[in-house]
């Protein structure tokens, strides 16, 4: 019989050998407390360290093809360490923040995540068209949100040629309202 490889909710802070019975499948409360297969209960932290090494290392996650599928891994001190990736990232800030890696590109590491808002990871996207003005670096979206002109003006004003400084000072023109023909 060959020995199985321990669930992820297995891979933390303690030799995977005490945990992984299979003869006895329910593993002890963890160490560190933030995670217990007998409660079925994990803190935000230890959750988002779960999906984290899940998307990087188990093809059959979901959206492994967007972070391990294209080589982001998580660096070996966090990936066998919860603890360490809680000291060095920190509790979660409010419930609506998850973890971010600021270079899209680069691995799960010590400065390169952040907790992040839906907002904040919106605009930390590869797909996101990014527009300078005047040294000013930001999304379409996030410029659209500054100045005032909805997103697909920005973007219609772009693709029919217009310079990067009109489509975001000129004022979107109010629309003409629409004449009823009289009935007869």
């Amino acid at each position: 019989m060959t020995e199985r490889e321990p669930p992820l909710a297995d891979i933390g802070t303690i030799d995977r050998s005490d945990l992984w019975n299979p003869v006895n499948p329910i593993a002890p409360v963890f160490k560190h407390g933030h995670s217990s297969r007998l409660r079925k209960a994990s803190s935000p932290e230890y959750h988002s360290w779960r999906a984290m090494i899940g998307r990087c290392y188990y093809p059959s996650y979901p959206h492994y093809e967007r972070y391990g599928g294209r080589g982001i891994t998580v660096c070996d001190h966090w990936r066998n360490d919860f603890l360490s990736f809680l000291a060095d990232v920190g509790r979660k800030p409010e419930w609506a923040h998850s973890i971010d890696r600021i270079d899209n590109d680069g691995p799960y590491e010590p400065g390169n995540v952040r907790w992040a808002t839906n907002i904040e990871q919106s605009n930390n996207r590869r797909s996101n068209h990014i527009v300078t003005l005047n040294g000013e670096t930001r999304t379409t979206t996030e410029w659209s949100r500054r100045v005032g002109i909805p997103v697909h003006v920005i973007w219609m004003r772009l693709r029919a040629g217009w310079s990067i400084e009109r489509t975001l000072t000129q004022p979107k023109e109010p629309r003409k309202p629409r004449t009823r023909k009289a009935a007869t």
